[in-house]
């Protein structure tokens, strides 16, 4: 039986408390049948409940470095690892023909000096650019942002996949550096999966080079390749769009000013959603503590009567360990709330932002149509007052260059407009279907944890009932 069918009708047959009474209060015989039913039925629950949870929970990480124990005292970060057996699937079938993992991480120097390497393995099975081969290359943090900034600056019709953001403490805690090498791997796993970007000289000399290349060398190397552009009338314009910093361009397409609406409220209500996410897995953590607190104070308690009344001590004894387990289940489930849904609304928060630079390219290329167009208004304006004049030949010249800028100007609005609109449509479809699955795991997370809970009263209750009987 599949894990969601299984959910429900575990949900559909729990029974209410009365029900347990009564079938600890039937005689030997049923009793004693009931237990093995409910015992071999609690088996299969625990077979499913297993199966789920190697999906579900936290797994070891991909490098031994980052296999250490969990600090509690670090509230940011309270990541073992963001891998498991069906990410790792879900990677595989996304990424095609050319496959990206980042597999080990290691500290380099000392100090202010100490850094983070990320091991990046690139394999490539009969790819249409890349052929087949492998390649593997070492790269800091400042590398990928290289890799940002080159793409970012040479695709303005382009959602540049976003970076994990920087951190100034706890950089070199195992559970921020799992967390960024997973965060970088999504990157680099968006970029080689859209045609335009997988096929970018910065992208090539980043997963190419198989020597350790310093932010210099790495943007000598792609300059060399790269195909200079020809400085030309849209130099001039970026001149002047550059000096009228204050100025805006006049939006002639509705369906970008309602975009634009649309992806601000849209960033205000991830960042809340994920401020509140961020809270309530806090706050699981702190009841997991009390959970545990709670299981020592009666453990103690359930010592004192060792010699003195011998069902409480061994009543508390049961309750000490299913306290313990309580513990430990509100340990994993928020571990699984963080990598699941926390993670993916703080990922599509800063994708939004993505978004929106892609509307400000497109409003810089805009405003240089609107100026060339002013342009082109004013030259034709010039040479209608002087038809008859010496230099009337020249100013027809300054129209017909004018009309031309003005022409390309337009063609490279409708372009630019042509190819942000299926970018964003692109990004819609793609959000939908995350956000969905990032919802559909808390909500399977948090039925699979309420179904172990719920297993645990009931075996301390049946003990509680047949010491009473």
């Amino acid at each position: 039986m599949a894990d969601d069918d299984y959910a429900r009708k575990a949900f559909d047959d729990i029974p209410t408390v009365d029900d347990i009474f009564n079938s600890t209060a039937a005689t030997t015989t049923t009793t004693t049948t009931t237990q093995e039913e409910e015992s071999a039925e609690t088996e299969k629950k625990s077979v499913v409940s297993t199966e789920k949870d190697e999906d579900l929970s936290v797994k070891s990480s991909d490098s031994p470095k980052n296999e250490k124990k969990h600090d509690e005292k670090d509230e940011d970060f309270r990541v073992k690892s963001l891998d498991s057996p069906k990410s790792e699937k879900k990677k595989d079938e996304d990424q095609g023909s050319l496959r990206v993992s980042i597999t080990d991480t290691e500290k380099n120097g000392d100090g202010v000096n100490a850094f983070i390497s990320y091991t990046v393995k690139t394999k490539a099975v009969n790819d249409s650019i890349w052929g087949d081969r492998e390649m593997t290359a070492i790269r800091r943090y400042r590398d990928f942002s290289w890799l940002h900034s080159g793409l970012k600056a040479e695709f303005k019709t382009v959602i540049i996949p976003p970076l994990p953001e920087k951190s100034i403490t706890n950089r070199f805690s195992p559970e921020f550096i799992e967390y960024r090498r997973y965060e970088l791997e999504k990157f680099l796993r968006r970029v080689i999966k859209h045609p335009k970007l997988v096929d970018s000289v910065y992208t090539k000399t980043f997963l190419e080079s198989s020597r350790e290349l310093n932010r210099t060398e790495i943007k000598s190397e792609a300059e060399q390749k790269a195909v200079p552009k020809k400085k030309g009338f849209f130099s001039s314009l970026t001149d002047k769009v550059t000096t009228m910093t204050s100025a805006a361009p006049v939006e002639i397409d509705e369906w970008f000013t309602d975009t634009k609406e649309y992806l601000k409220g849209l960033e205000t209500q991830l960042h809340t959603l994920h401020t509140k996410t961020t809270i309530m897995t806090k706050k699981r953590r702190d009841f997991a503590q009390i959970w545990e607190d709670l299981s020592l104070a009666a453990v103690e308690y359930s010592k004192s009567e060792a010699d003195k009344d011998s069902n409480l001590n061994k009543l508390f004894s049961k309750f000490t360990e299913v306290t313990h387990q309580l513990s430990n289940l509100n340990m994993e489930t928020v571990d699984n709330e963080i990598i699941h849904f926390e993670f993916s609304i703080k990922d599509y928060t800063r994708i939004t932002t993505a978004v929106k630079d892609l509307l400000t390219n497109r409003d810089s290329t805009l405003l240089k149509c609107q100026i060339a167009e002013k342009n082109y208004e004013q030259k034709k304006q010039k040479s209608d007052k002087n038809t008859s004049t010496s230099k009337a030949n020249a100013f027809q010249t300054e129209v017909t260059e004018a009309e031309k800028q003005r022409d390309t100007a337009k063609q490279s609005l409708e372009d630019a407009s042509k190819e942000c609109k299926e970018e964003i449509e692109t990004f819609m479809k793609t959000k939908n279907k995350d956000i969905t699955n990032a919802l559909r795991e808390l909500v399977q997370t948090n039925m699979n944890h309420e179904l172990r809970v719920l297993d645990l009263w009931k075996e301390l209750l049946r003990m509680i009932e047949e010491s009473s009987s």
